[in-house]
């Protein structure tokens, strides 16, 4: 399935999203909700809005619970200035009780690695974590300038 989920990705990226709508459909178990999410990433990533529906779709019937597929395809119809269609969206996402979650970052600091989420204090190490971010930002701008 991994694999599967790879190739999709690829092909997604790429802008190949026939192509891997057509591996998705043809592979021989049913795709998980990493294959889905793949292809709506490419879909979203190409403003392919069309397709992205009708895998946002497919994603929903495999994994319900999962905010993350509500969540990219508000944020792309927001994009597209479609603010009844996100509003539809939302409301489904508070009937069905799903919420989206906060995403967490790691960052490696001396050898230990910590979990964060951006603009909380709760992590005891914030003020080392942000002095190592702002380090690693101006290396890169620096390696891009």
């Amino acid at each position: 399935m991994e694999h599967y989920a790879c190739y999709i990705d690829i092909l997604s990226r790429d802008g190949q999203l026939e192509e891997a709508a057509r591996v998705a459909a043809s592979m021989p178990f049913k795709p998980n909700n990493f294959v889905w999410g793949a292809l709506l990433g490419g879909c979203l990533l190409h403003s392919r809005l069309d397709l992205a529906q009708d895998v946002y779709n497919r994603l929903v019937e495999v994994d319900p619970n999962s905010s993350a597929c509500y969540v990219m395809l508000a944020n792309a119809l927001a994009g597209d200035r479609r603010w009844d269609d996100v509003s539809v969206l939302r409301w489904f996402m508070r009937e069905k009780g799903v919420k989206k979650q906060p995403g967490s970052s790691w960052v490696n600091i001396n050898g230990i690695v910590h979990e964060f989420v951006l603009g909380s204090a709760a992590h005891p190490q914030m003020a080392n974590i942000y002095h190592t971010l702002h380090g690693l930002a101006s290396e890169m701008r620096f390696l891009t300038s």
